[in-house]
């Protein structure tokens, strides 16, 4: 697993802007998991600082079973941002980062307009909790709605503030065995809309898979850490009622 988690200090370059999660993170050709039997975790749902890029990730719940997540952009302006002088011990991004906006009176940080929107659900296997995010609000010329890739976590929780998101790795050896390797190829081949029953025959594929080896980290190949915004540092994050949005 390679840990995404860095020092803020490394982020602050002129104006650091959030890239597309999508466009940084490997994709299963499946989702995990059936939102239809999922229930959602009430720990997870919240305002989340992303450790390691400083993005801000809103974990909503939609309703019993899952959640709708939306990231959104931000930017760092290193030139007004304090620089770090010595990072006390039990710190952690979020610490660094909320002592920053506030020695710069708030004007170092800017949350910006969402990026991103996924619907989330859960499910268990291995012994292992697992999070599956669908991207949503796209669409193509061809085949309208519809989504060919999706983001897929192991779930660790540290604390009730602070968790992590294991993500799988598409070339991982078990994904190459022949039982699943050829459905992969089948939904590849035959492209979107995808024949939901070839999608559900890869995705339990995948999910043996990932069950037996929830315990490999070479299963994994990113990690992103999570911390919970409090609801007294809403306003250092330009955030009102909770959302980058000024009503």
């Amino acid at each position: 697993m390679k840990p995404l988690h860095r020092s803020l200090s490394g982020l602050l370059i002129a104006i650091v802007s959030v890239p597309l999660f999508i466009s940084l993170l490997a994709c299963l050709p499946v989702p995990i998991g059936d939102p239809e039997k999922s229930r959602i975790d009430a720990d997870l749902s919240g305002i989340w600082l992303v450790g390691d890029d400083a993005s801000v990730a809103l974990i909503e719940p939609y309703d019993k079973r899952t959640w709708i997540v939306t990231l959104f952009e931000t930017a760092i302006d290193e030139e007004v941002c304090p620089e770090e002088d010595t990072e006390e011990q039990g710190e952690n991004d979020y610490e660094i980062l909320v002592g920053r906006i506030q020695e710069s009176d708030g004007k170092c940080f800017e949350l910006m307009g969402p990026e991103e929107v996924y619907k989330a659900w859960r499910v268990k296997l291995g012994g292992h909790q697992f999070m599956t995010w669908e991207p949503k609000g796209g669409f193509d010329k061809d085949h309208g709605f519809g989504s060919d890739v999706w983001l897929v976590f192991r779930i660790d929780k540290v604390n009730k503030d602070e968790f992590t998101l294991s993500m799988i790795d598409q070339d991982y050896d078990g994904f190459e065995d022949p039982s699943v390797a050829e459905k992969f190829a089948e939904l590849e081949d035959q492209g979107l809309p995808y024949d939901p029953r070839k999608l559900k025959a890869a995705r339990r594929a995948a999910e043996k898979v990932i069950r037996r080896n929830a315990v490999d980290e070479e299963l994994y190949e990113d990690e992103l850490i999570f911390y919970r915004v409090q609801p007294e540092h809403y306003d250092l994050f330009g955030m009102k009622h909770g959302l980058g949005i000024d009503w």
